[in-house]
């Protein structure tokens, strides 16, 4: 008879940008359990970073037997599948000082959730922006400046015996959210060329591959960290507006870079054909 795996029976449904490290969260709460006590009960190895060292099966394993589709599991496993194929892209990740994997969170996102929850976005060091409430990203608890981690669940019920979630600090209880009464965000000055270079960054991580524009083919992410080591990062852009303009100049271009970046690192030819 073949043993059927352990299953914890009930699991929220994953948002659809939500990070891997946030549902697992979101199932700790909801079972009133630590990451470490929850891997334990199923049978698995708890992970230091679970969006890119925890096995993609064991995302299916937590959820097995519930109402989270087995479809869903796997897309949520494979969300950092880019971080890790390519450890070098990890440097791109927040993590505190120590090495632990850490989150900026917006909140005024997490006060307007039905259940709050952690983007994915919010794992990128290049993510300090809200772009929906031009609020610049906190890493930190503003009342104990504990770092927010990602391995860390806030569990039990504050004072007021509301049950913690996450937008509750783990380390000492207390909420991120504003508190009821106080009116908008700050007014945070920024342009929109540092929110187009931060969401080209995480589209970039996430697909694994980016397009130049005036370019017809995909490039990888290897070529993309190595022009970020190698050129200044403009709004998410190789080549200015008028360049783009001429694809056999942008050719030119991304071709002369593309030898630069294979003699210096030894990689194999990056061009791919977009299908």
């Amino acid at each position: 008879m073949t043993e059927r795996p352990r299953s914890i029976l009930v699991a929220p449904c994953p948002y659809d940008d939500e990070s891997p490290a946030s549902w697992i969260q979101r199932v700790c709460q909801m079972h009133g359990i630590t990451y470490q006590r929850l891997a334990e009960s199923l049978g698995i190895v708890a992970r230091h970073d679970p969006d890119i060292t925890l096995p993609p099966e064991h995302i299916c394993h937590i959820g097995a037997g519930t109402s989270v589709s087995g479809v869903r599991l796997r897309a949520l496993s494979n969300t950092f599948h880019a971080v890790r194929a390519l450890p070098r892209a990890r440097n791109l990740l927040n993590f505190d000082p120590l090495g632990a994997p850490t989150y900026r969170i917006c909140r005024y996102c997490l006060a307007n959730d039905p259940v709050p929850y952690l983007r994915i976005a919010w794992r990128f060091k290049d993510w300090k922006f809200c772009p929906f409430h031009h609020e610049r990203l906190m890493d930190r608890c503003d009342k104990c400046n504990a770092y927010i981690k990602s391995t860390r669940p806030s569990l039990g019920k504050s004072p007021s015996g509301k049950h913690l979630n996450v937008s509750d600090c783990a380390a000492c209880g207390q909420p991120h959210i504003k508190p009821a009464g106080v009116h908008g965000p700050p007014h945070v000055m920024f342009d929109g060329q540092e929110l187009a270079a931060q969401d080209a960054l995480v589209a970039t991580v996430l697909n694994g591959y980016f397009r130049i524009e005036g370019f017809n083919r995909r490039l990888d992410l290897g070529f993309f960290l190595w022009l970020r080591e190698n050129y200044e990062w403009h709004g998410g852009r190789i080549a200015s507006c008028g360049t783009c303009e001429n694809p056999r100049l942008v050719s030119s271009i991304v071709r002369r870079l593309q030898s630069l970046y294979e003699h210096a690192s030894g990689a194999m030819p990056i061009i791919g054909i977009v299908q």
